[in-house]
């Protein structure tokens, strides 16, 4: 290796020692994010760029939800279902709880972690909302009416 080759090198190095460390006054998160991401990267490459707007952090807003939609099933709720997301850094995923379902939806992105909510909801709903009460436990016909109680219309398209 050369020596100017060496010492461009070694300043990416200082550079991206000093954006970290700006990054982490601000945010730490994200800094701890960004340095995963580098040593993921391997050693440093100065002819390969990094793309910086790659690492985002979660979104955490609450979620709202007055319609359920899985494939050609659509349940229209009675009152809106008002979740706050979580986010589990060592899995690396957000996710959603329903204790009262005994339901815990989790995905990499916001938006598959509601998917796999509304996924699980809709399965119940499918499963004991819509069964016979004949030959149901207790528990289960509990389910059935709590999930009854809570869906206004189901629509099959």
């Amino acid at each position: 290796m050369e020596q100017r080759e060496a010492r461009e090198i070694i300043n990416l190095r200082k550079s991206l020692s000093q954006m970290i460390g700006r990054l982490a006054l601000r945010d730490v998160y994200a800094a701890k994010r960004y340095i995963e991401f580098l040593l993921a990267q391997g050693e440093p490459d100065p002819d390969k760029g990094i793309n910086v707007s790659e690492i985002n952090e979660p979104d955490l807003r609450p979620v709202q939800l007055s319609t359920l939609v899985k494939e050609k099933i659509s349940l229209i709720l009675k009152l809106p279902l008002e979740i706050e997301p979580e986010y589990d850094e060592e899995a690396q995923e957000i996710t959603f709880c329903l204790p009262e379902l005994n339901i815990i939806a989790a995905g990499p992105t916001r938006e598959e972690a509601i998917q796999q909510l509304q996924d699980d909801v809709i399965w119940l709903w499918q499963e004991y909302g819509e069964a016979p009460s004949e030959g149901l436990s207790l528990d289960a016909l509990d389910l059935k009416s709590y999930l009854q109680d809570m869906v206004e219309e189901a629509r099959r398209s």
